[in-house]
Formats: C-alpha cells, structure tokens, sequence
C-alpha cells in the first residue's frame, strides 16, 4: 500500500482510549482473552492457577485500579483543542464496553467530549467477532460513526477513489503496533506513541 501524506482541510482524527499496563504483555490484548491467558501462563508452568482462577484474579485487580487510571500528559489538552475546533474526534477501541466504561468513569470531562463516537471491540453489530486489531474494522466503524465515507471493505486499495481520499484523511493515534496496523490497513495515517506508564497493574 502506497503511503499518503497527512493533509486535509477537514481531517478526523481516532484515537485509541488510554493504555494502562496489565499483568500480561500488550501484543496478547489483541486476541481473545482466554487463549491469551493459556499463551501466557505456559510460560510460567509451576504456577498454581487455572486458567480461569487467572482470569478472574486479573479482572478483580484491573477492576479494582480502571478508577485511578490517569490521562497521560498532554491529553486533555488536545482532545480539548480538538473539540473546540470542531475536528471530528472519535474512540476505536478493542476493549470491551463494560470495561472502557470502567476505565474512563472518573474521566468524563475529557471523554465526554467523544459524545457517542465510541466504538469498542465487543460492538458487534459494527465490529465482527474475532476482528480486532490489527484488522481495521474497529477504526472503519469510528469512521463511518463520525460520518465518514470510508466503504466497506477492509482493503483500502480496493475501494473507490472517494472512498481511499476520506480514509487518507483520518489520524490514528495508537500505542501499541496492531493498532497502527489497523489504521494503515484502514489506509489511515497511523502515529504510535509508546510512553511508559509505571508498574503494571
């Protein structure tokens, strides 16, 4: 796929909700949990858990930390400036609902301003089951949810014309490579930001 430089009068701009370590390496959040946990605990076999005690340990400690995550610097400031300029925003996520509420509850004076511009990865009447990135439904239906028209096929050199200029104007911040592979499949500009947040949770 040929690389477009990011220019637009009228540009939309996707963004990944905030990243927050978990107790297992972020390239296994982009399968299905459970196979995620058996991968991961075969590298520790004299642990004492099953995979479904591993889970619900996870969950319960993640559970207990999504209301004390914090916006990384810088954050509020652009989604504001966003906002304010009426650019497009919108929120391309893989977490699962419950969960992306979870994790921005106590953070609704920056999330608010997505309005219904949501998308997780467990919607699926817009994202079908095992999707998630780096295949770009999840950033096809932010899109089309901020009125875009980007078509329907995954492949954006296969799409017409019209189509391949409106995802072209689409800026995918990411933090992780599946998500920027994603939104270059999507034919979106992708950025990865990898920043180090602390101790895993």
């Amino acid at each position: 796929m040929r690389r477009r430089p990011f220019k637009s009068p009228s540009p939309f701009i996707l963004a990944q909700q905030q990243p927050v370590n978990v107790t297992f390496p972020r390239s296994h959040t982009t399968t299905a949990e459970r196979p995620a946990a058996v991968h991961l605990l075969s590298f520790f076999p004299d642990i004492p858990l099953t995979i479904d005690d591993y889970i619900a340990q996870r969950t319960t400690a993640q559970n207990a930390r999504w209301p004390h995550v914090q916006l990384l610097p810088g954050v509020a400031r652009l989604v504001a400036h966003l906002a304010n300029h009426a650019v497009p925003i919108a929120i391309a996520t893989g977490s699962a609902r419950p969960n992306y509420e979870r994790k921005t509850a106590h953070l609704q004076h920056v999330f608010a301003r997505f309005g219904e511009n949501v998308v997780c990865g467990d919607d699926h009447d817009v994202v079908m089951p095992g999707r998630g990135k780096p295949c770009p439904d999840v950033f096809l239906a932010a899109a089309r949810k901020l009125g875009r028209d980007v078509g329907l096929n995954e492949d954006a050199d296969a799409v017409a014309e019209a189509e391949r200029e409106e995802r072209a104007r689409g800026l995918v911040f990411e933090d992780a490579i599946p998500g920027v592979q994603a939104g270059k499949r999507a034919g979106m500009n992708g950025e990865c930001l990898f920043l180090f947040l602390g101790p895993a949770v």
